[in-house]
């Protein structure tokens, strides 16, 4: 229990301080009314990092979730961790083939047969890999870890958090299906709800952990 709450708070707090740092480059960057879409290269490619390392960060807070779970609810939190995996798996290809084969293709000017693989282009089925990652399966990860969370205060905050994010996240999923401007509100969930939620999963971590050490 110790080294899950110990793993689980550091997972958390990092996975909220990567959140709150790329929320506040992008706000930067609408602020001085600098190239927003396509991003420039150095923001894709930061966005590439933060992906990254958001989701190595995300895969290690869940199964901390699953670990200190109470009995009864420790199925819910592993289908959420099944999930995550998914969600991991699919973010993870995406930026990696966007960070080593997209990226050089364009700085070295091949750009033959790409058009489907640019992030920001009509029809991209990079950012079809991306909606599917943070808004289909970590949508459906947050619905089951949604049970993980009985009780009062803290533990009814974060059991609401997770149900919105998964509410938000399909509802961008199907909204990209459907080529509705629904695929909106998924900017909601992985750019606000989701950095509410692992800022108080730290907290609720932390409480373990000096729960676990006073015993």
């Amino acid at each position: 229990m110790a080294l899950a709450a110990r793993l689980g708070f550091w997972s958390s707090l990092l996975l909220t301080v990567v959140g709150v740092a790329y929320a506040a480059v992008m706000g930067a960057v609408f602020a001085l009314k600098l190239p927003a879409f396509p991003p420039p290269d150095w923001l894709q490619l930061f966005g590439a990092v933060v992906s990254l390392t958001s989701l190595t960060l995300a895969v290690v807070m869940v199964a901390c979730i699953v670990e200190v779970a109470p009995p009864h609810r420790r199925s819910a939190a592993m289908v959420g961790f099944g999930f995550t995996l998914l969600f991991a798996a699919v973010i993870a290809i995406n930026r990696f083939v966007q960070v080593s084969v997209v990226r050089p293709a364009l700085i070295s000017g091949d750009v033959v047969d790409l058009r489907r693989w640019m992030p920001y282009e009509p029809g991209s089925a990079m950012f079809a890999l991306e909606i599917l990652g943070w808004g289909g399966f970590l949508g459906l990860a947050a619905l089951a870890l949604a049970w993980a969370f009985p009780g009062r205060g803290l533990e009814r905050a974060i059991c609401w958090l997770w149900l919105l994010y998964g509410v938000l996240g399909l509802t961008s999923a199907a909204g990209f299906v459907a080529g509705s401007p629904l695929v909106a509100v998924g900017f909601l969930a992985w750019g606000l709800v989701l950095f509410l939620v692992t800022g108080l999963l730290a907290l609720r971590f932390h409480r373990l952990g000096r729960a676990a050490n006073a015993g």
